[in-house]
């Protein structure tokens, strides 16, 4: 497998995970290379030994490193900002054209909105699958930042990131947060895969490998180490260390940069707080070091609705280093704490809840202090290091390339079906329109009304919509007034309209708006939706069909197990043979009446998921 690394970060820019992975995957027989920027972050300046040209070329550790130029910035000017994000996305798509190899897939660190569009392209152009990391969400982040506020062009970048995130053949994110709010703007659960953020391996090595951390002290040595800038707002720290002067042995010490630090140095100077040191940007290895000697790790950001769904990446290289942690963050990031026993936590931007949590660690013994700092590295290392995280990232690459070289007509995927389904569509709605009008006045005299039966179904991504069919049971209810079971409400006409199909005419229109395909895995109930296998729900990743494989492999007489695999088998190799095929064995099938109900059933048995022992059918007869 050939990956590309796609990233406007990379060594030697704090970006070690990435350095790490394309070191696993070359270890692991794979090509790798790294197309990135001339180094800038995070102080917006290209860093000596390197200049902006147009393009460059270098191996680190045996990766081949291909660098396109920026325009470096890291100010709090957004014009500038936009400026340094645009400018690497344009100049990558140039220089991967030029120098790149045609990869098998392309790993993503969507760090920002515009490089999707550069992932987007050389995908098509290169006709190869993306995979997105995504480490932030826009527009949330940049509204977050304080940097853009417009509604207008918030709504065109969640519209741009849309685009992206339904181009992209799977996706990482750091939080369970991210996944929800992809869910959320229409993204399929079935491609989003949760991959934490893993702190480098060689400045924090597996317990075999690492050496014991110091001792703690009687004292409190708190380190916060990071950023400084807007988002994770220390002026709350100034505010803490004022409340805390009658401690001599509570001191505060800032390692980082960032467009904040001034500002908080003047202030700190100004209040006259000795107990607030800053030591400004330190290599990453004497930063490893200093955490491993602090006595309690803050980690802080200020509460928006991005900090609830985030999990500030520093938050493992802390639990690496084998301290307590005070986690003043809301969301995810505080639950790790709490559920883990590995810290304190605290309301952020609230001086006086930190306050509270230093002197409660304080007071503290000095064991219970240390166990909750082995409780952080035993965390660390049975769930958030490199050795746990990064096998889930290389398989949704193999996942990604393997679907790839086995789907079959882009063009068709993208645009042929629907083309077909609108017109099939409208041409048969008014064809058997005289057959419809029958069946609807028949079921009217039959069954009463209503003629028609609704129901909610999942479709494309799980979105919700209406189905539509023709009525096929009774009313009939029992003394209690509860309806009977569906054997016994299924009249000899209701079983005629199912073995012929006639009641699934309707659904032509459902086709036609857009909600299902004539081809497709048959909409089932929505309350099924929780109990499906990650693998089973990809067969959400189309549009669900009036008719489908497993409705010609088997009808409603094949099991669940069976059913199911077939619905992801046609997702896999979609294609205009495929459907051609499909059209053409339902049409022999209903003439032929095989399969209609399962065995011992009249309609189709309770899909229960894992638990279901029973032969598995299509539930779009449950309660029709």
């Amino acid at each position: 497998m050939r990956v590309l690394l796609l990233t406007q970060y990379f060594t030697p820019e704090p970006a070690d995970k990435w350095q790490e992975l394309a070191t696993l995957l070359r270890d692991a027989g794979h090509g790798v290379e790294v197309l990135t920027g001339f180094p800038c972050y995070p102080l917006g300046t290209t860093y000596p030994g390197y200049r902006q040209k147009l393009l460059g070329e270098e191996q680190i550790d045996g990766v081949r490193v291909i660098r396109a130029p920026q325009l470096p910035d890291h100010s709090k000017s957004a014009l500038r900002r936009i400026l340094y994000y645009c400018s690497f996305a344009i100049s990558a798509i140039l220089v991967g054209l030029l120098k790149s190899r045609r990869p098998d897939v392309i790993l993503v660190y969507q760090s920002a909105a515009p490089i999707g569009l550069t992932a987007w392209l050389l995908s098509r152009l290169w006709r190869r699958p993306y995979v997105l990391d995504v480490a932030d969400l826009w527009p949330e982040s940049v509204a977050a930042s304080g940097m853009m506020s417009s509604p207008l062009a918030m709504g065109v970048i969640r519209r741009f990131m849309r685009f992206v995130y339904a181009g992209a053949a799977e996706i990482n994110v750091i939080t369970k947060g991210y996944r929800e709010s992809l869910v959320a703007m229409g993204v399929h659960p079935a491609k989003i895969h949760l991959v934490y953020y893993w702190p480098s391996s060689s400045r924090f090595p597996t317990s075999a490998a690492a050496e014991s951390p110091p001792e703690l002290t009687a004292g409190l040595k708190i380190t916060y180490a990071g950023a400084v800038g807007p988002c994770q707002g220390l002026g709350v720290l100034l505010d803490a260390a004022s409340l805390l002067t009658d401690l001599p042995e509570v001191r505060f010490e800032i390692i980082g940069d960032g467009v904040e630090l001034e500002g908080l140095r003047r202030s700190a100077a100004k209040r006259g707080l000795a107990n607030v040191e800053f030591l400004g940007r330190m290599p990453l290895d004497q930063t490893s070091q200093r955490l491993r000697r602090s006595d309690l790790l803050l980690i802080h950001l200020k509460p928006d609705p991005m900090s609830r769904l985030s999990i500030p990446s520093k938050t493992f290289a802390c639990m690496a280093a084998a301290r307590p942690l005070l986690m003043a963050v809301e969301g995810e990031a505080t639950d790790i704490v709490a559920s883990r026993r590995c810290g304190e936590t605290a309301a952020p931007s609230d001086p006086r809840s930190l306050e509270i949590a230093i002197r409660r660690h304080l007071g503290r013994s000095i064991e219970e202090r240390r166990e909750m700092g082995r409780n952080a590295r035993r965390a660390y290392e049975a769930e958030f290091c490199r050795d746990a995280q990064a096998p889930k990232l290389i398989e949704s690459l193999e996942r990604a390339a393997h679907l790839h070289r086995t789907r079959r007509g882009y063009f068709y995927r993208t645009f042929g079906k629907r083309g077909l389904d609108i017109a099939a569509s409208a041409t048969l709605l008014v064809l058997l329109s005289p057959v419809i009008a029958v069946t609807a006045l028949l079921v009217r005299c039959r069954l009463g009304s209503p003629v028609l039966f609704r129901q909610d179904r999942p479709g494309r991504a799980e979105r919700v919509f209406r189905m539509i069919k023709f009525r096929s049971m009774s009313d009939r209810r029992d003394a209690d007034g509860v309806l009977l079971d569906d054997e016994q409400r299924l009249p000899p006409f209701g079983r005629l309209l199912r073995a012929s199909s006639l009641d699934e005419l309707p659904e032509l229109w459902n086709v036609l708006c857009g909600d299902m395909s004539l081809v497709g895995p048959r909409p089932l109930l929505t309350r099924y939706l929780p109990r499906y296998s990650p693998q089973q729900r990809r067969r959400h990743e189309v549009r669900p069909g009036v008719t489908g494989l497993a409705q010609v492999k088997g009808r409603n007489a094949c099991g669940w197990e069976e059913r199911l695999k077939l619905d992801v088998a046609y997702v896999e190799n979609l294609s205009l043979r495929l459907d051609l095929w499909i059209l053409l064995q339902t049409v022999v099938i209903t003439l032929t009446r095989r399969g209609v109900a399962a065995d011992g059933h009249a309609t189709m048995p309770e899909f229960r998921g894992k638990e279901d022992a029973s032969p598995p059918a299509s539930t779009d007869r449950v309660a029709a």
